[in-house]
């Protein structure tokens, strides 16, 4: 409460408020950082809990944070032994029916643990760094797979692979050297990848991403913006961005045929896409009833359970076969 109290420095009033974490020690603490570790973890909870306020470390914290600190240890062996996979979900015109593109996506699976949630290890991963190693994995493989099926079948020459880029990776000033190195160990032209990105990047990033943006534009790398419509901004990122495709928040799609508000959304968002001269993608199509819709707004690309959730590599290269006929 004294903490609350504003108080003056030169001219300004401040307020600030106090998030705290209180631990009791126990046999558990084997040394003081241990001690430190779950002080932390009580204190985000009460930010994440509304701030202004303190938190006691209890058992069930403990556990979390346990098992948290299982997963990042196991996260930095599985990357290192190559246990990451990569799953590919296509994307689909829903004029002729064919793939015209595969998201790469990283799955794990634990020997112990099971099937362990992207959910789950993507946020740790970027909280340690890892997802750099994870984003660059996925890159190389995806693209090395995208080569492979193009020499199996012409058909995949049309076929292009969409790659997911972090917050953390546009940090790093060799990503733009990195994604030309993965293109020409796989001879492949810039017109085979689109780079995926979403609009919290753009916030914490805005200088950087927009240099790497627009270089990736001008080699003819597709950018997409990711998620669209979920934040704050968006919009102002439409002409400030090289972007050519914006995909469409699922939570927009879903009910969108019993639901006039995100009805109106979405055909707004595709009438102002067709001014800007940008291509759309629906995501989270899981009903028929959506692609009838979507076919009427002029919104000729989606993926979704609909059509198929996320493959191994062997799936999603049948699957584009039988759909590219």
């Amino acid at each position: 409460e004294s903490i609350q109290e504003p108080f003056q420095v030169d001219e300004s009033i401040i307020h600030t408020s106090t998030s705290v974490g209180v631990v009791i020690g126990n046999l558990n603490h084997l040394t003081s950082s241990d001690v430190l570790r779950d002080a932390d973890s009580a204190m985000y909870h009460a930010k994440n809990s509304g701030k202004s306020r303190y938190v006691l470390f209890d058992a069930e914290m403990h556990l979390a944070a346990l098992k948290r600190l299982k997963i990042e240890s196991e996260l930095r062996n599985a990357i290192k032994n190559h246990q990451i996979s990569v799953y590919y979900q296509p994307i689909l015109d829903l004029q002729t029916g064919h793939v015209v593109a595969f998201e790469a996506l990283s799955r794990w699976f634990h020997e112990e643990l099971g099937f362990i949630s992207p959910a789950e290890f993507i946020p740790i991963a970027e909280e340690t760094g890892l997802i750099h190693e994870i984003g660059l994995y996925v890159l190389h493989h995806s693209l090395g797979k995208l080569k492979y099926w193009r020499t199996l079948d012409e058909r995949f020459e049309n076929i292009a692979m969409s790659v997911n880029v972090s917050s953390q990776q546009i940090e790093n000033r060799n990503l733009l050297d990195e994604i030309e190195m993965a293109l020409q160990e796989n001879q492949l032209p810039h017109s085979a990848l689109k780079v995926e990105i979403t609009e919290s990047l753009l916030i914490e990033n805005a200088e950087l991403a927009e240099q790497l943006l627009s270089e990736l534009t001008k080699r003819g790398v597709k950018v997409l913006m990711d998620d669209f419509g979920t934040g704050f901004s968006a919009l102002s990122y439409l002409h400030k961005f090289s972007l050519s495709t914006i995909k469409i928040d699922r939570s927009f799609i879903k009910d969108m045929e019993a639901n006039d508000k995100n009805m109106a959304i979405v055909s707004s968002i595709a009438f102002m896409c067709e001014k800007l001269n940008l291509d759309i993608i629906a995501e989270g199509v899981e009903e028929q009833v959506h692609v009838e819709i979507l076919k009427e707004l002029s919104i000729n690309q989606a993926q979704g359970f609909l059509f198929s959730k996320p493959v191994d590599s062997e799936a999603a290269f049948a699957l584009a076969q039988t759909t590219n006929r």
